[in-house]
């Protein structure tokens, strides 16, 4: 058994009853903004999404080919390392998208 010297054990983990844990990695305040490598993760992950769609919309409704243009912007800004703009364009096709299926129930989901 061991007796402390009046002082509190300090141990990751360890809280008196009563009083709340606490990790001790600094938390972030404020609103952070996405790093950049999430923001191009994020925006290939939508265009994959959205290119598989039209792929697959094209043969069902020939008019999702008018897609293509805003597809082609967004792979032209994520070449340029421009992923915030190309986040908003690609979410921007994703929305003329959820109206088309919302008019046309034959088309498949996203």
């Amino acid at each position: 058994m061991t007796v402390f010297s009046g002082e509190t054990p300090q141990l990751l983990g360890y809280a008196p009853y009563g009083a709340p844990m606490m990790s001790r990695t600094p938390v972030n305040q404020g609103t952070a903004e996405p790093t950049t490598e999430a923001m191009r993760q994020q925006a290939a992950a939508v265009i994959q999404r959205c290119y598989r769609w039209t792929e697959a919309s094209v043969p069902v409704l020939p008019q999702v080919a008018a897609l293509v243009p805003a597809l082609v912007a967004t792979i032209q800004q994520y070449e340029a390392q421009q992923y915030a703009a190309c986040l908003q364009q690609a979410l921007a096709v994703v929305a003329v998208i959820a109206e088309l299926r919302a008019t046309v129930p034959a088309l498949p989901a996203l």
